[in-house]
């Protein structure tokens, strides 16, 4: 995956999706994959095929490193970073723009925003 790519997927992952892949509605630590098939910004860049239960509580590049992941999550650590700060930080209403902004940081286009 390029970084278009990347974003493209996650930004309309998260912007259908409209809620955090969080344990519970109590205690909101993220995971990239969440009760009710929620994903994070990194969570949906995961096949089903790479994903272990081991990775939650790790950092991406942690979980990069240790499970053998594509090598675009490698290539592309700060976009993917910048993404995951969107979904962990920012409350769902606030995605759009939030998303917006990393893609003008990261010198990508914003397409994706308009079709969800």
């Amino acid at each position: 995956m390029n970084a278009q790519q990347v974003f493209d997927k996650v930004a309309t992952h998260l912007l259908t999706q409209k809620k955090r892949a969080v344990v519970n509605a109590d205690f909101e630590r993220c995971m990239y994959r969440a009760p009710a098939g929620r994903k994070c910004a990194a969570g949906c860049l995961i096949t089903d095929r790479n994903y272990r239960k081991e990775m939650e509580g790790k950092t991406i590049d942690l979980v990069a490193r240790l499970f053998k992941l594509p090598q675009f999550f490698q290539k592309h650590r700060s976009l993917i970073q910048d993404l995951q700060m969107v979904h962990d930080v920012y409350q769902p209403n606030e995605w759009r723009s939030s998303l917006r902004r990393v893609a003008e940081s990261h010198n990508l286009n914003t397409d994706a925003l308009k079709r969800v």
